[in-house]
Order: C-alpha cells, then structure tokens, then sequence
C-alpha cells in the first residue's frame, strides 16, 4: 500500500513558467526512503468552469493545441472567470454559446 503524501515530503517549490493564465511548477517529492523524483503541475489562479453540451446522446468537444504537450487534443469547453467578466455559471453560459456557434459555422 503506498503511503500518503504529505508537506515534509515535498522540497524545493518553484515556479517554472508564468503567464497570466497559468503557471508551471516543480515540486521534489520523497517517493520512497532515499528516492526522490520531481513532480511538475499546472496551476491555474483563477477559478475555471467545464460545460458538458449534449445533443441526441453526442458531447461537444473542442479540437485545440496544447502547448506544454506539443500535441492537438479534445477537451471539453472551458472558461476562466477574469476580472470584469463573468464568473462561474455566466462565464460557461457564454463559454457554450460561443464554443456552439464555432462549432456550426
């Protein structure tokens, strides 16, 4: 059974890369006695909403490039909530109808 993680396992925060969306972060963790590997997350400051669309049993997915993988993949609409915008159920109502009207041009 693996134990479970906890701040003294983790050593040597620091952030990577930063935008104003996202930041990169790496983070040392004491996997086992004597080993340690470096973990590396994506955080986002601000609070973000998923919409899941479904029409006649089909899901609306977005085709986009994910910079950090160097790969195009399918996702699920997103929308961040940014100061004077929107937030939460507004910023997916918008996200859906602008993500909708891309996807029937």
């Amino acid at each position: 059974m693996k134990k479970k993680l906890t701040a003294a396992d983790m050593h040597d925060p620091q952030v990577i890369a930063e935008t104003p969306w996202f930041s990169m972060r790496k983070v040392g963790i004491d996997v086992a006695p004597g080993e340690r590997r470096d973990f590396y997350s994506i955080h986002y400051p601000r609070p973000a909403v998923g919409i899941v669309a479904i029409q006649d049993e089909k899901v609306l997915l977005i085709r986009h490039y994910r910079y950090l993988i160097d790969k195009v993949v399918w996702a699920i609409p997103l929308a961040a909530s940014m100061k004077g915008r929107p937030g939460g159920r507004r910023a997916a109502r918008a996200a859906g109808r602008d993500r909708l009207a891309g996807a029937t041009r």
